[in-house]
């Protein structure tokens, strides 16, 4: 259900879904999932990650030039350059 998906993290074949319960890892690429899920919720934020935006915290800049995405669940993601236009335009 992709209401429980907090974020999903890219692990070679394979995706991890992190969801409230735990982890579930999942034969699928980033590029597939991410087609098949809401654009309005889901966001990808790395080529590596894409998170749930009702479920940020915080959006702290970097002095790379990259953010860190605070979750409400306390974990802390990288939101790379490339990908920060496509949050912005969901999150505002």
């Amino acid at each position: 259900d992709p209401a429980e998906i907090v974020w999903i993290e890219a692990a070679g074949n394979y995706v991890n879904l992190h969801c409230e319960g735990g982890v579930f890892p999942v034969r699928n690429s980033m590029t597939a999932l991410e087609n098949s899920l809401d654009p309005r919720r889901f966001v990808r934020i790395h080529r590596s990650a894409i998170v749930d935006v009702g479920r940020i915290e915080a959006i702290e800049p970097l002095e790379s030039g990259d953010y860190t995405v605070r979750l409400r669940s306390g974990g802390e993601l990288r939101l790379s350059r490339r990908y920060r236009a496509r949050l912005k335009a969901v999150v505002g």
